[in-house]
């Protein structure tokens, strides 16, 4: 369940990300963090800027959508990593399709490998 929400809070900045982007509009997602006072030495808690990488792109005329869980991609049919949504009116429901499938499980058993080979990985 933590991975499947956590994948739905980045699908869910995708769209927000490419809603923002079709109306030529700028979306900033903000993280926290800790900045230390030179002159103090006392830490201080801010919100800055987090960079968001689109997952989705166009070439010639034709707009491209992937789902990324960490630094891997996920598996979205036919051993397709990436699907063609066609114009950038369709990009949204390609992301919400994404959304959906993501709510209905169907990513569940690709998130579990993905986390399983990480783990595999640490304990080495």
């Amino acid at each position: 369940m933590r991975r499947r929400d956590k994948l739905l809070g980045k699908l869910d900045e995708q769209r927000n990300t490419a809603e923002h982007a079709l109306d030529g509009k700028v979306y900033t997602v903000m993280k926290r963090g800790w900045v230390t006072d030179t002159e103090t030495g006392d830490k201080k808690r801010v919100d800055r800027p987090k960079n968001v990488r689109a997952w989705y792109w166009e070439t010639a005329g034709v707009w491209y959508f992937q789902v990324r869980y960490g630094a891997k991609l996920l598996d979205l049919g036919n051993d397709k990593p990436t699907i063609e949504v066609g114009d950038k009116d369709n990009l949204l429901e390609g992301i919400d399709v994404c959304i959906n499938a993501t709510k209905d499980g169907e990513f569940d058993k690709q998130l579990t490998e993905i986390a399983g080979a990480t783990t595999k990985k640490l304990r080495r």
